[in-house]
């Protein structure tokens, strides 16, 4: 399956693309400004798209569109959910929640969870028809 990801941000960061069962994560530097990264990940009938987000600098980083095998998911990426990995003061001080959705805009390391089904037309007509 091909997954069409588009990322917007002023943040620095290593993303990792990844899925539940997947053995070959896809890895980028990203650097502030709008790209869209592409990769293949393999095809479970019940999975889990994952972005990890570390080593990230101030700012934010945003996913603006996700396409899974050529169908736009944008209705499907506020069902996703960040998890994300505060700094030990600002959790301390600041208690904020354990994750959060809808979940586009990211301003800590952690990682964007959307769990889907396969084939992707089916989960989006199941889900959103």
């Amino acid at each position: 399956m091909q997954v069409h990801a588009t990322i917007n941000g002023t943040a620095r960061a290593d993303l990792v693309f990844t899925t539940r069962h997947s053995e070959k994560p896809y890895c980028i530097e990203y650097v502030p400004g709008e790209v869209t990264v592409e990769f293949s990940i393999d095809n479970a009938p019940v999975d889990q798209l994952r972005i990890l987000v570390k080593n990230k600098t101030e700012g934010y980083i945003q996913l603006l569109k996700l396409f899974v095998d050529s169908i736009d998911l944008q209705h499907s990426i506020y069902s996703g959910t960040f998890y994300p990995n505060y700094n030990v003061n600002y959790y301390q001080t600041q208690h904020p929640p354990e994750s959060y959705s809808p979940a586009t805009e990211w301003y800590h390391n952690g990682e964007w969870c959307l769990d889907i089904t396969k084939p992707i037309w089916e989960y989006m007509v199941k889900n959103y028809a």
